[in-house]
């Protein structure tokens, strides 16, 4: 029995989803960066806003919310918003962390050949710059990103899809989130979930409804994890 894991997680998990923004990188500085350059270049400042806005979990989501204060017709929303996308791919991907345990908590993974799968509501061009700017697509056997599903979280579309391409039993598979969100779509889709707390500075998620809140992925909890391989 584990010292540190709630009754709720000691059992043997045969597949993890993660999320990417906040959950692996330490990303959402550089995403309001380029928001407010975007905005900042068309005469908008995100500042006059305040800390009004928070991010929900959708970074288009986020930017609608931004628009509605700012009254953006349709069309200036639009180019906006694919200037934060230029401005975010333009930026290497040194300008952000990696959260600590990573890389060795997927290598486990990999080592255990336990199907991995990345759940995102960011958009592929994205997610491509990132995995590959940190060498990690390598430990994905599967990606959902924004493109795949009709509804962004805290709708559970993103981790249904990932549930259906591992083809394995929603109890069977553990993910992890960093948003309130997240937490929602993963429980809603009937995961079990680990929240990553250390990237929310400002509390703007309670983590309520996470099985186990952890600071990153060398938090000695996770060790008592099981994990093991399930054949088809």
């Amino acid at each position: 029995m584990s010292l540190y894991l709630p009754t709720s997680l000691q059992q043997p998990f045969h597949g993890v989803l993660f999320d990417l923004d906040g959950t692996l990188i330490d990303s959402e500085g550089l995403h309001y960066a380029a928001f407010k350059q975007a905005l900042l270049e068309h005469g908008y400042d995100l500042d006059s806003l305040g800390d009004t806005i928070q991010y929900g979990g959708s970074f288009r989501k986020m930017f609608l919310a931004i628009a509605e204060r700012f009254h953006l017709p349709d069309n200036t929303f639009e180019t906006i918003y694919e200037r934060k996308v230029e401005i975010t791919l333009a930026t290497p991907v040194s300008a952000v962390d990696i959260l600590d345990g990573v890389t060795s908590f997927l290598e486990l993974l990999k080592e255990r050949n336990v199907p991995t799968g990345l759940v995102t509501n960011s958009e592929q061009a994205y997610v491509d710059h990132v995995l590959n700017g940190f060498d990690l697509a390598q430990y994905f056997d599967h990606i959902v990103h924004a493109e795949h599903v009709a509804e962004p979280k805290p709708a559970p579309d993103g981790y249904l899809r990932g549930i259906e391409l591992m083809q394995l039993p929603a109890s069977g598979i553990l993910a992890f989130e960093n948003t309130d969100a997240g937490i929602t779509a993963a429980r809603t889709a009937g995961l079990k979930v680990i929240a990553i707390h250390s990237t929310d500075p400002l509390g703007t998620s309670t983590y309520e409804e996470a099985h186990l809140s952890v600071d990153h992925f060398g938090d000695s909890a996770l060790d008592d994890l099981l994990f093991e391989s399930q054949a088809k």
